[in-house]
């Protein structure tokens, strides 16, 4: 089974709730609950106090994403592969709320379009627990997701494909570099692989100052939260279909 310890979730829920109490900006990170309820929880506490939230989000804030973001406009499909070094991996961790979450936001912030079906499978290849997990997303507008993450090597590796309409767009979001093909060829750029979580907490700091809603929000997390949540459903009980609107 896929699952969070629930005494680190239980501890993370009670300091945000207490930071939104007094009325404190708040930076959190991934995941901001493991429940919708306690999620929804936050967002009616956030209102109330008026404050500044951000969900910390280090690829939507790579420099090689952040550049060609502008690039990508309804894509036909997006490859993400994610590979955890398995002797980094903690017991209390999980593939899917504490990695693969992050592949999902930032497709859902690409994509703009509400969820139609979920196809979700997990597998056992070296261990009693889940080892590989792959997860195809179909959205509204036509776009298709596919997603895989594992823990069976010893190397941390997050990629992702765009695939569009004339263009193809690639991001190596550990050797923090791109990749854009047309029909004229192929560039690459390579940039500073240090400036994410600076680029992140800078934005949370200008959001603050000039009064401007967060570029990752307590609303994004839930959006995120709720395909996670089926996500978790399907891998754990059924692996079956999901086939619904979500959003």
């Amino acid at each position: 089974r896929e699952k969070k310890g629930p005494k680190k979730i239980n501890s993370i829920k009670k300091s945000a709730s207490a930071t939104l109490r007094r009325s404190k900006h708040m930076f959190i990170e991934k995941p901001m609950t493991t429940t919708l309820d306690d999620a929804k929880s936050l967002i009616s506490l956030s209102k109330e106090a008026d404050v500044k939230v951000q969900i910390g989000s280090q690829e939507r804030f790579n420099d090689a994403f952040e550049d060609v973001v502008g690039l990508l406009n309804k894509p036909l499909l997006v490859e993400t592969k994610r590979s955890v070094n398995k002797n980094k991996f903690l017991s209390n961790q999980c593939l899917v709320l504490d990695f693969m979450i992050n592949d999902i936001d930032l497709i859902l912030n690409v994509v703009k379009s509400g969820v139609k079906k979920i196809t979700a499978t997990a597998l056992k290849v070296f261990n009693q627990v889940v080892d590989l997990i792959d997860v195809r997303i179909e959205f509204d507008n036509g776009s298709i997701a596919k997603l895989s993450i594992d823990k069976l090597g010893l190397v941390d590796s997050v990629v992702s494909v765009f695939y569009q309409t004339n263009n193809v767009v690639k991001v190596d979001f550990v050797k923090n570099t791109q990749m854009i093909q047309n029909k004229e060829g192929e560039q690459t750029q390579s940039f500073n692989s240090a400036n994410s979580k600076m680029n992140e907490l800078k934005s949370f700091h200008e959001s603050i100052v000039n009064d401007t809603e967060t570029k990752v929000s307590l609303l994004n997390g839930l959006d995120t939260l709720i395909v996670v949540d089926k996500i978790l459903d399907l891998i754990n009980h059924t692996n079956i279909v999901y086939n619904d609107n979500i959003s």
